[in-house]
């Protein structure tokens, strides 16, 4: 990456930085539509498993057969109350 490009990259970065401190005053809604929401649904999408796993809303990917020897034993694993 030459000078020429990083010094341009820098520019970008801290006109970007700018101009959204200022939308962000001045047009809130604005700034919700286009920093915010998408923050928060990649947050969603992101954490979404480890969530559902911890509020029990979650399905194991297990079969519910399971051959043990000769013996197939079918039926839901025994949850902890």
């Amino acid at each position: 990456m030459g000078p020429t490009l990083l010094a341009l990259a820098m520019a970008v970065l801290a006109w970007v930085l700018v101009v959204g401190d200022l939308v962000r005053r001045h047009r809130p809604a604005w700034h919700w539509y286009v920093v915010g929401y998408p923050a928060t649904a990649c947050r969603v999408v992101f954490t979404w498993r480890r969530v559902a796993l911890l509020n029990d809303l979650s399905v194991s990917r297990l079969p519910a057969r399971t051959l043990i020897g000769h013996l197939l034993v079918k039926g839901d694993p025994v949850r902890p109350a």
